[in-house]
């Protein structure tokens, strides 16, 4: 291990001087906080639009004047005096890119922006993410490639004082600009955080790891202690705290992540490892919840005699760019199930359906895609080996009233996905809640 800490912070943590200067001061607080990973400003209130969904939308209006001035007169708040600022995005403005690399050129300003404007009033380095990441080529979905690791050892393993990066967004070997997946400012820090094989990767946001969504249960208790495949678990199922692809370096390394709340520091948080204590009364250390699913069931008789079916339907859905969460089936059925986000239009379902049937005929073959699936994950390294789990969450959401659509458990146990309908949905995860995790 490095005697290095490295902090990212969230959107919220970024939204005014006050904020940024606060960030400072917990910088100052150990000598060990060498490297600041800074986000897009995010909202200053629920109303608030996140400047990254601002950036968005001047892509496709790159004209629109007012919504320009918006986007800079945000950042202008955070304290910054700093002309150049309005120059980098107008310049960016005027470039001539295809329509998804033009997207991301504009949507990183404002991580470079913040990261810029954090460097100037706390009186820190700014290091471009050129002199520390390759990117691959997907607009959008950059995924970081492995020779980055030399390049951070070279720049950071040997830092005398502290330095701001801002997240997100690298280049190409070509030098084109590419940012990786939303909320990818996580895995920028937990990338750099694993590579220097660092003593802890701190990431400050609203709050510690919740065992539920607020939203849907009111107050729920901190997790004090996860395991990296718990977390993933998690944040890949629904939560929002931390990005589910951050948690692969620095579990790779066994760097420790420790998920604080800037407004509630120096409190402790979530801490994140390898392994931790188990307690025989509490197997569920979480559940989960994310609506918006769709499925697409497959049935035809002697389905499961055709040789290699599930990699040649598999194949069909990664050639089409969606991701799949769960491959649940029975004897000659199978079911696809992603989010809806990863759909375009309906005619990329009718196309889907097409080169389904070609591979399995068309007769006797029964295909349909349901909508408004949610998908709940209940999450605890506990529930392992633990005779008669299944059926008492099971029992749970039935006492609830909700109708169970497909339930889907790793050879582990330590995840079972179950899914409902939407409308069903929160009244599920209540149900679980209060029987496995309320005091």
């Amino acid at each position: 291990m490095t005697n290095i800490i490295v902090c990212k912070y969230g959107g919220s943590s970024v939204t005014s001087r006050t904020a940024i200067e606060y960030i400072g001061k917990i910088t100052s607080d150990d000598t060990r906080r060498k490297i600041v990973v800074v986000s897009a400003p995010g909202k200053m209130s629920k109303e608030d639009v996140k400047v990254t969904d601002l950036l968005i939308e001047l892509s496709k209006h790159p004209g629109n004047s007012d919504l320009f001035n918006k986007i800079i007169d945000k950042l202008y708040l955070l304290g910054s005096s700093d002309s150049n600022i309005k120059n980098i995005l107008e310049e960016r403005l005027k470039r001539t890119l295809p329509e998804k690399e033009y997207e991301d050129s504009i949507k990183a300003f404002g991580e470079e922006a913040c990261a810029r404007i954090t460097a100037e009033i706390l009186g820190l380095e700014y290091i471009d993410p050129k002199e520390l990441f390759v990117f691959s080529d997907e607009p959008g979905n950059a995924k970081i490639l492995p020779e980055s690791k030399k390049m951070i050892r070279a720049r950071l393993g040997k830092l005398k004082s502290a330095v701001v990066i801002p997240g997100f967004f690298g280049y190409t070997k070509k030098g084109e600009l590419r940012t990786l997946s939303r909320g990818g400012s996580d895995l920028t820090g937990g990338y750099i955080a694993g590579t220097l094989q660092a003593e802890f990767y701190e990431n400050y946001t609203d709050s510690a790891i919740l065992a539920t969504d607020p939203g849907i249960v009111n107050n729920p208790k901190i997790i004090r202690e996860l395991t990296y495949k718990e977390a993933r678990d998690l944040s890949f199922s629904g939560f929002n705290i931390l990005h589910h692809q951050a948690m692969l370096p620095t579990e790779e390394t066994n760097v420790p992540i420790h998920v604080r709340s800037t407004k509630r520091y120096p409190e402790e948080g979530t801490l994140i490892t390898g392994n931790r204590t188990l307690y025989e009364n509490r197997p569920i250390v979480g559940v989960a919840y994310k609506s918006g699913f769709y499925s697409t069931f497959v049935e035809k008789s002697g389905l499961d005699d055709m040789l290699g079916i599930i990699y040649k339907l598999t194949g069909i859905f990664g050639k089409e760019g969606i991701q799949l969460l769960d491959i649940p089936g029975a004897i000659d059925e199978i079911s696809f199930i992603y989010h809806g986000s990863n759909i375009s239009n309906k005619d990329q379902l009718k196309r889907i359906e097409e080169k389904i049937y070609r591979i399995v005929g068309k007769k006797g073959t029964f295909i349909t895609t349901q909508y408004n699936l949610g998908m709940i994950a209940v999450a605890g390294m506990g529930m392992a080996g633990r005779k008669g789990i299944l059926g008492d969450i099971t029992d749970s959401i039935s006492e609830a009233g909700v109708n169970i659509r497909t339930v889907c458990q790793g050879v582990r146990e330590r995840c079972i996905l179950f899914g409902v309908d939407e409308s069903q949905g929160k009244k599920a995860v209540q149900a679980i809640y209060s029987r496995f995790l309320s005091d």
